[in-house]
């Protein structure tokens, strides 16, 4: 039963519905209002301090969704510490908002070109954005619209760029497969189960430890994600073991580009400027080893020379969306990340429905609505073990305020 059958023969589920959605609205304004309240609080300044086993290192706290230390100059003894700004919320909200935007269309645009243009080579279709994206960075750089500050050598690139590359090319892939085998509202809903993948992810880098309450949260999300399985009218197992390594790659992705980006003051382009060469090379090297033959069998660069606006659109998103999505883990977090992507994803579900006739059982709503739930517990409880950690005492700041009155 489709989504508008199922509002037709039982009208009751059409308030339902519209709360569910209202819940999601709210739920995207508290974000945003937590995260404003996040950047005006008051300043506090803190030096890293390697003894000191109080302070996370910067790339830890922040996959643990703590602040980040700011590493800054203490003024000469004596004078008054000066007021530091606040970073600007429009810039952060405006990269949320167009990588939402930008991410929707490109998933809508990918899976129509994969099915009414019959072009079902998700690799090389992968590889266009990323081959922008790196054009386009590159020539961001060159302008001098992006101050490239960093110089990368061949062991940095093989060590810390090319794994995330790799990360990031397996996620496309079998992010664009998926929708060769399930519909665009079933990947959207097995998306909700990213949380467990990540914590999975993060707990074998030891940036998170498995507490009983985030395991809690995690399981009701696994079940409201199991029943919109068993409620799926399409389903197909291959479709559903190629999403969740598609899960798995994009949360190693999430963990190894915050740990990259926290680890030295990397401006989103720039690293993109180097992550998306690397991305690429994987992607043309599977596309010559796995599709090229049936593209050759298929005439795939015909369809791309018929209709090549399409085409280009998709990759000029693909740039738009990897630069935004760089942007938004640099400002806030891979957690930010996900919670953003996950009230997105509830209004794709909606769009898929009448732009692709998508099927939604009862069972399946119920399910992505439990699972939904879930998402929102998770987060709640990440926010207060946030909130604690800032009202917690540090050691380093009594001690910079003990040598501060020594010297003055």
């Amino acid at each position: 039963m489709g989504l508008q059958q199922l509002l037709a023969a039982h009208p009751d589920s059409l308030g339902l519905f519209a709360a569910l959605l209202l819940f999601l609205l709210a739920f995207t304004v508290y974000e945003c209002a937590s995260f404003a309240r996040e950047l005006r609080r008051d300043r506090v300044a803190r030096l890293p301090a390697k003894s000191d086993s109080s302070v996370l290192p910067h790339a830890a706290g922040e996959m643990l969704g703590l602040p980040a230390y700011e590493f800054i100059e203490l003024p000469p003894a004596g004078a008054p510490l000066a007021p530091r700004r606040p970073p600007r919320l429009a810039p952060t909200v405006g990269a949320c908002l167009v990588w939402v935007g930008a991410s929707n269309a490109l998933i809508l645009l990918n899976k129509y070109l994969m099915w009414a243009d019959g072009f079902r080579h998700p690799m090389a279709l992968s590889s266009l954005g990323m081959l922008a994206s790196w054009l386009l960075s590159v020539a961001a750089c060159r302008l001098g619209f992006v101050r490239a500050t960093h110089r990368v050598s061949r062991l940095f690139f093989i060590t810390r760029l090319f794994p995330v590359g790799l990360a990031m090319a397996s996620m496309f892939y079998f992010g664009n497969r998926a929708y060769l085998y399930i519909t665009v509202s079933f990947v959207q809903m097995l998306k909700t189960a990213t949380p467990v993948v990540t914590m999975a992810v993060m707990v074998l880098f030891r940036l998170e430890r498995a507490r009983l309450h985030l395991v809690i949260a995690l399981l009701l999300l696994v079940a409201g994600t199991a029943l919109s399985s068993f409620g799926e009218l399409a389903f197909s197992w291959t479709g559903v073991l190629v999403m969740l390594l598609s899960e798995v790659a994009d949360a190693l992705r999430l963990v190894l580009t915050q740990l990259l980006l926290s680890s030295s003051a990397w401006h989103p382009i720039e690293a993109l400027m180097y992550l998306a060469p690397s991305c690429a090379l994987c992607l043309l090297t599977g596309v010559f080893l796995v599709e090229w033959e049936a593209m050759q069998r298929e005439h795939a660069l015909a369809k791309v020379a018929r209709r090549p606006a399409l085409y280009l659109l998709t990759a000029v998103l693909g740039f738009v969306c990897n630069a935004a999505q760089t942007i938004v883990i640099k400002k806030l977090s891979s957690l930010s990340l996900k919670v953003i992507g996950v009230t997105a994803n509830s209004l794709l579900v909606v769009c898929s429905t009448f732009l692709f006739g998508d099927r939604l059982s009862a069972v399946q709503v119920v399910g992505y609505a439990i699972s939904f739930v879930g998402f929102v517990l998770y987060n709640v409880l990440k926010s207060g073990e946030r909130d604690a950690y800032r009202k917690r005492p540090h050691r380093l700041t009594s001690h910079l305020t003990s040598v501060h009155i020594h010297k003055s």
